[in-house]
């Protein structure tokens, strides 16, 4: 399966590898793929830095993408509804037809 979640966490992957090789994120080509979190299936075989095969620190990486989503949680305030959830408290925030009435 690779979908909305699948290119999420292939972005979140990427990064993750770029920063742990210290190379620019642009280099890395690799995708993860299956379903979100946990059981996301990382294609580390696959994956290239410059277009040569990678050397994946599997346990690092994984670590790093299943930590990223909470610490994203915490610094947005996650709603019940996710990502959607997390847009519309956003603009309850910023309207000001939301703001506390006067006294």
């Amino acid at each position: 399966m690779y979908g909305i979640s699948s290119n999420l966490d292939s972005a979140r992957y990427r990064l993750t590898l770029a920063r742990l090789l210290r190379v620019p994120p642009t280099a890395v080509d690799g995708h993860v793929i299956g379903e979100h979190g946990d059981h996301a299936v990382v294609c580390a075989s696959t994956t290239t830095v410059n277009g040569r095969p990678a050397s994946v620190p599997l346990a690092e990486v994984r670590a790093e993408l299943r930590a990223r989503p909470g610490r994203i949680s915490h610094g947005v305030g996650r709603t019940r509804s996710g990502p959607a959830g997390a847009v519309l408290s956003t603009l309850r925030k910023s309207s000001p037809w939301t703001t506390a009435p006067k006294n």
